[in-house]
């Protein structure tokens, strides 16, 4: 625990004969303020995504009708991949994610889609359109979502084989592909 032991203005060193702080007292002063709000901020987002630790467990309903829970998934390695039908780059990503967990899927990969549309009608058309190999999983109240905090998309969370976040990104762009091929050989080979 942080204590701060403040003085008052009259019995600080440098003050000056009419008892208020000399220019240093108050940048010290706006220093500890900063600091305590960066400390505060900061555990206020304690829950943020960490690698190494367990993914959260949920359960989903899928596109194609069964309930999903990553929890029963473990021996093997899921790719989740967070999207939604409008978000401009999450197509070539996930295509892209499709392609390379199929090259893996004799190895237990699987591509896990996590909808945020709020129609699943929507969610529909863009997964028949983009013909992935995947489960396509429905979070329309966003749940899941703010569980893995995500506040930009694409957004994706390769766990491994044991439940335990790998590898974490946010965005996407052409140039992200070698990683992702080698994160993936790496932890399907495992």
């Amino acid at each position: 625990m942080l204590r701060l032991n403040i003085q008052s203005a009259k019995k600080m060193k440098g003050a000056n004969k009419r008892g208020t702080p000399s220019l240093l007292e108050t940048l010290y002063s706006l220093l500890v303020v900063t600091l305590l709000a960066v400390a505060l901020t900061s555990s206020a987002h304690a829950g943020s995504l960490h690698i190494g630790d367990k993914a959260t467990n949920f359960t989903l309903k899928s596109l194609s009708g069964p309930n999903q829970k990553l929890s029963e998934q473990r021996g093997k390695v899921i790719v989740l991949s967070f999207w939604a039908s409008w978000c401009g780059s999450c197509q070539p990503h996930l295509k892209l994610l499709d392609t390379l967990v199929k090259e893996h899927a004799n190895k237990g990969m699987e591509l896990w889609v996590v909808s945020l549309d709020e129609k699943q009608k929507k969610t529909l058309k863009a997964a028949r359109k983009m013909r992935l190999n995947a489960t396509i999983l429905l979070d329309q109240q966003q749940d899941i979502s703010e569980q893995y905090l995500v506040d930009e998309l694409p957004t994706t969370v390769i766990i491994d084989r044991d439940g335990i976040m790998r590898f974490v990104h946010v965005d996407f762009s052409a140039n992200d592909e070698k990683r992702y091929k080698n994160e993936l050989l790496r932890i399907a080979t495992e």
